[in-house]
Parts: structure tokens; sequence; C-alpha cells
């Protein structure tokens, strides 16, 4: 259920009720899926809440369900690489 709501939620660019959606599908599956908290991070990166969505999408990695969701994983930490590659190029100009 959560996960649906955050869904829509998400696709109706109400990125701060999402984020709640999916933090509750993540206590819901007692923070083993990491899918939840991935996507939980998109919304922050709508936001432009980059320290909070850095948080989630590092976060990824390290739950229990992580090894069951390479995909999600990789995505999470591709996302991590662009935002720090970002945040090198501003700190570099």
């Amino acid at each position: 259920f959560w996960m649906g709501l955050g869904g829509a939620q998400q696709a109706l660019g109400k990125y701060a009720q999402a984020v709640d959606s999916y933090s509750m599908a993540a206590l819901a599956e007692g923070l083993n899926n990491p899918e939840p908290v991935y996507y939980g991070g998109l919304c922050y990166l709508k936001m432009d809440d980059l320290e909070n969505a850095k948080s989630a999408l590092a976060a990824v990695a390290h739950l229990e369900g992580a090894p069951q969701h390479p995909e999600i994983v990789k995505k999470a930490q591709n996302l991590l690489d662009i935002i720090k590659g970002r945040e090198e190029s501003v700190a570099g100009s």
C-alpha cells in the first residue's frame, strides 16, 4: 500500500508526501527493502534537498535486503557518483 501511495504522490509531483509514504513502506518492511529508501532519495533530489538525497541513497547499500536488489543498489550508487561529481565541479569553479 505505502509503495503504491508513494508512487502516486511522486507521479503527481507531491514529493514531500511521497517521501513520507516511502518512509512508512520502509518501516513496514523492517528497513530490509532498499526500494522505498531509493525512491525517497529520488524525491529528495526532485526537491533539491541534496543532503537528504545523499543520505537516503547511501543508506540503500547498507540495508539488509540490499543483496537481493543489486539493480537498486547500483542505481543508488550511480546517482551518488553523479551528485558528488557535480559538487566537486562546483567546488572547483
